[in-house]
C-alpha cells in the first residue's frame, strides 16, 4: 500500500512539473521524466520528512548510466527537479543541474533555484 502511494506521488509531481515547464511526462519507462528543449528533466518527490536524517536522492548505478547515455545521445543537459511536499497545499519545487548521482536534499534547496 505505501509503495503505491509514493508511486502516486512520485506521478503526480511529474505531472506537476510538466505543467509548471509546459511540456508532457514521457513513458513510465523513459531515461527521464520529462523532456523539453535542449533538457531532460528528472523529477524526485519528497516529503517534508525527508529534510530529516539522510536526507539524500540517490540514483542506482544503472539508471545513471543509462541517463548519461541518453544525454549524451542526444545532446541534451540534464536536470534535476525536486518537489517538496510539506502538506496538501504546501508544495515546493527547485531545479538544480543534474551533474552528481547522489545530491542532498538540503544542498538542492540552498543552491538549488526555486521554480515554484
Amino acid at each position: 500500500m505505501a509503495i503505491k502511494r509514493l508511486e502516486r506521488m512520485s506521478y503526480k509531481a511529474e505531472r506537476l512539473v510538466a505543467r509548471l515547464l509546459g511540456l508532457k511526462p514521457t513513458q513510465k519507462h523513459a531515461p527521464f521524466d520529462v523532456i523539453g528543449e535542449g533538457c531532460a528533466y528528472e523529477v524526485k518527490a519528497v516529503s517534508a520528512l525527508a529534510l530529516t536524517g539522510s536526507n539524500k536522492i540517490h540514483i542506482e548505478d544503472g539508471a545513471w548510466a543509462r541517463k548519461q547515455a541518453f544525454l549524451a545521445e542526444y545532446g541534451l543537459n540534464g536536470i534535476l527537479i525536486v518537489v517538496v511536499i510539506a502538506g496538501r497545499n504546501d508544495v515546493a519545487v527547485y531545479r538544480v543541474p543534474l551533474t552528481k548521482q547522489h545530491l542532498r536534499i538540503s544542498t538542492i534547496i540552498k543552491t538549488g533555484t526555486r521554480i515554484a
